[in-house]
Parts: structure tokens; C-alpha cells; sequence
């Protein structure tokens, strides 16, 4: 959230969190604020919040700012995700058809031996991929699966190809692709 004019003062509701953490002059840490007795105070609309931390800025005896920090619920899920992607060695891929761009994760890169940083971002033109990461002998086997799916030869069911990859340091692997095509 943000103000654009600096100079808007907002309402605080009596018995919502902001309200607790003015009055009390002191922060305030929310585990479950949808559990919690004292929810209003969020607008209708507001991205579900999973924790909350507020802490009242004082000056001169006055409460002149609230500082605050939330972590909504896909944010949380999202690191779950990342976190299971990289305890199982697995990355995540999303290749846009139209463009024929992929948009890696940093997990996919660390099965390559790379990083988004030494790579130039996440996102990656789908010949600068096969030309750096897939096996000289498979790079026909992966170009014509991606024929297929631009054919739209699959249905939106899971499909899969296994083949070789060229780590950055030189080392050869295997893997496992699944994918599902979705419109």
C-alpha cells in the first residue's frame, strides 16, 4: 500500500490492529490476523494477511508514523513452493509460445550449475537455452517435443521427455521434463 500525497492523514478505527499499536506505543506482532479478535481495520478487498508487524514511530511524545510489515498468504506459499522445489532438486519453467521466451526459477538454475544473476535474469530466449544447456545429441529429440506442443499436439494433460543437459562447469545430466500445456 502506499499514499501518494504525503500530507493525507488516514483514520485509525478504534479496536483494529493499527489502533492497538498507536495506543499502545508500542509494535505489535499478529501471527493469524483473520484469527485474531481485533481484525477490522483491513478494507474489504485488502490481500488476505497471514503476519503482521506494526511498529509505531514516536517523536517528540507523538505518534507520527506507523510502520508496517505484512507477509500475505501467497507470499508464504510461494516460499513453501521454493522451498519444496528445492529440497526435491526440481525447478520450475514457464515457456511463453507467442514469444518463445522461458522464465526459469532460481532452482532450475542451480540444476544447470547457474544463477539468474550469472545468467542475465530469469528470462531466457528458448534457443539461447538449447544452446547452452541441452546436449548436442538431444537438442532434435527437445526441438521437435516444442514443435508439438507450438502443433498443439498436446492436450492439457501432464506429458514429459526425459533428456541430457550440459551444466555450466561442463557436467552432463539427465532430467526429467514434465510439463502440461496450458492456454
Amino acid at each position: 500500500c502506499s499514499v501518494k500525497d504525503k500530507s493525507v492523514q488516514i483514520t485509525i478505527h478504534k479496536g483494529s490492529f493499527w489502533a492497538e499499536a498507536v495506543e499502545g506505543r508500542r509494535e505489535l506482532i499478529v501471527n493469524s490476523p483473520h484469527d485474531h479478535l481485533k481484525q477490522n481495520g483491513v478494507p474489504e478487498g485488502h490481500v488476505p494477511i497471514n503476519k503482521l508487524l506494526l511498529i509505531p514511530i514516536i517523536y517528540q511524545e507523538n505518534v507520527i508514523a506507523l510502520s508496517a510489515q505484512m507477509e500475505s498468504e501467497l507470499k508464504v506459499s510461494e516460499g513453501k513452493l521454493s522451498m519444496a522445489l528445492d529440497m526435491a532438486s526440481m525447478g520450475h519453467w514457464e515457456l511463453d509460445m507467442k514469444t518463445m521466451m522461458f522464465t526459469f526459477n532460481e532452482q532450475f538454475y542451480s540444476i544447470y550449475g547457474t544463477t539468474s544473476q550469472q545468467e542475465g535474469g530469469m528470462i531466457m530466449a528458448a534457443e539461447t537455452y538449447a544452446k547452452s544447456f541441452v546436449h548436442p545429441d538431444d537438442i532434435v529429440v527437445v526441438g521437435e517435443e516444442i514443435k508439438k506442443i507450438l502443433n498443439r499436439e498436446y492436450s492439457k494433460s501432464p506429458a514429459q521427455i526425459e533428456h541430457r543437459i550440459m551444466r555450466r562447469n561442463g557436467e552432463v545430466r539427465h532430467v526429467v521434463v514434465r510439463f502440461t500445456v496450458v492456454n
